[in-house]
C-alpha cells in the first residue's frame, strides 16, 4: 500500500525535526512519497521561511537574504546534504532581479525539498514538472495526471509543495497552505491509498488546543464538516485540498509529527454523526464561530452574547459575537459541548 506523506513547516523547522521525520518514514517503507512545505519557525529563527521570502521580495533587504542563507547553510552542514548552496542562492538572486513574486516565494519549498531528498537519499522531483495549472490557478487534471504517470512505478521521491506551473517552466503558487493540496494531488495520481498529513497537532480537537488546553480529541470527522470548519477559520487543512479530496477514494489521516504513534484523526468522505467540534476567530469588530454539533443539542445552548445564528447544513451552525466577547463565548461553548460529549450524546 502506497502512503503519501505531507509534512508542514513546523515538521521541518530545523535539523532536529528533519531527524524526526526521517524516523517516521523509515518506520514504514510504504511511505515512499513525501511532499514538503518550506521550513517553519524554530527557537532560533522566529519567522517562517515563506514569510521571510515575502519580506525579501517586498524590501530586497540584504539582511534577510543572508539570514536565509545562513539558516540553510547550517541545515546543509548538519544533514550533510549534497547541495551547492552558492548555486541555489544565485538562483534566488536571479529570481529577485526578475521581480517574480511566485518564483521568489516558492524558493522555500523548492530548497527544503532538495535538501530533504539528499538527506534521505531520495529522488527530488520538481513540482513544475508535475502539477499543471491554468491561468486561473485551477488544476489542469489531464496534464497533471499525464505528468505523474511517469513516476507511478518509482519509489522514494520528494516533491516540493505549494506551487506548480502552467507550462513546465514558469512557477505559479497555490493558495496559502497549498502544500496540503500538493500532497493530495500526488496521492491521487501516484495511486496512493493513504494520505498522511503531518503537522504539530493530533488532528481535530473539540476546539483549538492552543486557545484552550483540552483532551477532547476527535477520532474521525467527515470532509464536509471539516470543510465548514476551515471555511470559518480553522487551519487544519487547505480548503482546495479538502474540495479535491471529495473527488477521491483516499484514506486521509491528520497526524502529529511530534507524536506520530499517538492519536490522530481519520477524515471520512461519508458523514459522521458523533462530532462535537467548533472553531472561532475574531476579525475587525466581530467574532465568528462555526459549530459541528447535533441540532437538538445545539438548541439547548443559550448565550446572550451571540447573534446571527445560522443553520448551514446537517449538524453545522454558525453565529457571531462582539469581538470583546470572543474569549467569553469561546469558553462557554467549550464547557457546553464538553458536557454533552462526556454524556456520549450525539
Amino acid at each position: 500500500m502506497r502512503i503519501v506523506c505531507k509534512f508542514g513547516g513546523s515538521s521541518l523547522a530545523s535539523y532536529r525535526e528533519f531527524k524526526k521525520v526521517k524516523k517516521i518514514l523509515n518506520k514504514d517503507k510504504d511511505r515512499d512519497v513525501v511532499v514538503v512545505s518550506a521550513m517553519g519557525k524554530n527557537h532560533i529563527y522566529h519567522k517562517k521561511v515563506t514569510d521571510e521570502l515575502i519580506d525579501l521580495f517586498e524590501t530586497k533587504d540584504a539582511k534577510i537574504f543572508y539570514r536565509l542563507k545562513k539558516r540553510y547553510s547550517l541545515l546543509v552542514k548538519k544533514t550533510k546534504a549534497n547541495i551547492d548552496l552558492e548555486y541555489e542562492f544565485n538562483l534566488l538572486e536571479r529570481r529577485l532581479r526578475d521581480n517574480d513574486y511566485d518564483k521568489v516565494v516558492a524558493f522555500g519549498e523548492y530548497l527544503c525539498a532538495k535538501i530533504f531528498a539528499s538527506y534521505l537519499n531520495f529522488e527530488f522531483v520538481d513540482a513544475t514538472k508535475l502539477i499543471y495549472l491554468d491561468s486561473n490557478k485551477n488544476l489542469n487534471e489531464s496534464k497533471t495526471k499525464q505528468a505523474f504517470e511517469r513516476l507511478v512505478e518509482k519509489h522514494n521521491i520528494v516533491i516540493p509543495g505549494f506551487y506548480g506551473s502552467t507550462n513546465g517552466k514558469d512557477i505559479v503558487l497555490l493558495n496559502r497552505g497549498g502544500s496540503d493540496f500538493s500532497g493530495a494531488i500526488a496521492c491521487k495520481y501516484l495511486g496512493g491509498e493513504c494520505y498522511e498529513n503531518y503537522s504539530d497537532v493530533d488532528g481535530v480537537y473539540l476546539c483549538n488546543p492552543k486557545i484552550i488546553k483540552n483532551k477532547s480529541h476527535e477520532k474521525e470527522i467527515s470532509l464536509v464538516k471539516l470543510q465548514r470548519l476551515v471555511e470559518n477559520g480553522t487551519q487544519l487543512l487547505n480548503l482546495d485540498c479538502i474540495k479535491f479530496l471529495n473527488q477521491c477514494k483516499i484514506v486521509v489521516k491528520l497526524k502529529n509529527t511530534f507524536a506520530p504513534y499517538g492519536r490522530y484523526t481519520n477524515v471520512q468522505k461519508e458523514q459522521t454523526h458523533n462530532n462535537f467540534v467548533f472553531s472561532g476567530f475574531a476579525y475587525n469588530d466581530l467574532s465568528y464561530f462555526c459549530v459541528v454539533c447535533n441540532k437538538s443539542i445545539f438548541k439547548r445552548y443559550n448565550d446572550k452574547y451571540i447573534f446571527d445564528i445560522e443553520y448551514i447544513e446537517e449538524d453545522v451552525f454558525t453565529f457571531k459575537s462582539k469581538k470583546e466577547d470572543f474569549k467569553r463565548v469561546y469558553r462557554s461553548l467549550y464547557r457546553f459541548l464538553k458536557k454533552y460529549k462526556k454524556k456520549g450524546l450525539v
